[in-house]
């Protein structure tokens, strides 16, 4: 699966979300990135329908290390030439 999301629809709101499975009683915390969307489809205060993309994982450790890779990535130099970026098909 891969999930798309474009330039004008990040926003600067991200929260920690903390979550407990019900059957298993697992738990989980979640990174939620909120989206920039045309309206909520519902309004319930249990199910928030506002557009996002939510990260869950078994810990927090497990999201930092996920997310310092990331950032070590926007940080490497950029190439010369876009050429020199990979390339991904258009479906």
């Amino acid at each position: 699966m891969r999930i798309n999301v474009y330039s004008e629809e990040l926003t600067e709101r991200v929260e920690l979300r903390e979550k407990t499975a019900r059957i298993t009683g697992a738990h989980f915390f979640g990174l939620h990135f909120y989206l920039l969307s045309p309206g909520k489809l519902h309004h319930d205060e249990k199910d928030d329908e506002t557009s996002a993309v939510i990260l869950w994982s078994d810990s927090r450790e497990r999201l930092l290390a996920l997310l310092n890779k990331a950032i070590e990535e926007v940080r490497k130099p950029i190439p010369a030439t876009s050429r020199d970026l990979p390339h991904y098909p258009v479906d």
